[in-house]
């Protein structure tokens, strides 16, 4: 999921999702699939999500949400 959403991999994403992914895997440092995806400007990649369920209110290691990028 964090890899397809960083390079704005919307196909991906949609076979991900479809096959179970959640929209809200966090990875080592707390970063979601969304936050990977505002970090990249991907905003076809954040739609997807979005409509998914991920939440902009997720909070990292530090602190930051995917709205912080």
């Amino acid at each position: 999921m964090h890899c397809a959403a960083g390079e704005g991999d919307v196909e991906s994403l949609r076979v991900l999702l479809a096959g179970g992914a959640g929209p809200e895997a966090a990875d080592a440092a707390g970063w979601t699939p969304l936050r990977f995806a505002a970090q990249a400007q991907a905003p076809s990649a954040v739609e997807v999500l979005l409509a998914a369920g991920a939440s902009v209110g997720a909070v990292d290691g530090q602190g930051n949400t995917p709205l912080c990028v």
